[in-house]
């Protein structure tokens, strides 16, 4: 029986903490979705005033680059009815655009970063 060489456990460290990773980022992008799917009226879920939520790179790692992750979370809301009441809110701080310049962060584009939260719920939306 061959003895396992620290590069091996190094190996087997890094993917247990990629995992957990991979986990968390899943767990926070569902407590997003879900505080959407369970909006029933009143006040809007804060992380929707947040225009530069894409920037977050820390919940792009393990990912194939810059990704929206927003869409991300809207990907996960089911709940069409939790869409119309923060559509209909007219909260003019879900038209509001984040000031994202791609020269001064070397060049890396977000998808969709130009798009509001606004146009993005109705994008959501309308899939539904």
């Amino acid at each position: 029986m061959a003895a396992q060489s620290k590069n091996d456990t190094l190996t087997t460290e890094q993917v247990e903490k990629d995992i957990d990773y991979e986990l968390e980022r899943g767990e926070k992008i569902s407590f997003f979705a879900n505080s959407i799917n369970s909006y029933d009226g009143g006040d809007l879920p804060a992380f929707l005033f947040d225009t530069c939520f894409d920037t977050q790179t820390d919940l792009w790692q393990g990912l194939p680059g810059p990704v929206s992750l927003r869409w991300m979370v809207l990907e996960q809301v089911y709940n069409k009815e939790a869409l119309g009441l923060i559509l209909a809110s007219q909260d003019k701080r879900l038209k509001a655009k984040c000031k994202y310049d791609k020269r001064a962060n070397d060049g890396v584009v977000i998808p969709m970063i130009s798009k509001t939260y606004y146009q993005l719920i109705q994008k959501r939306y309308k899939q539904m």
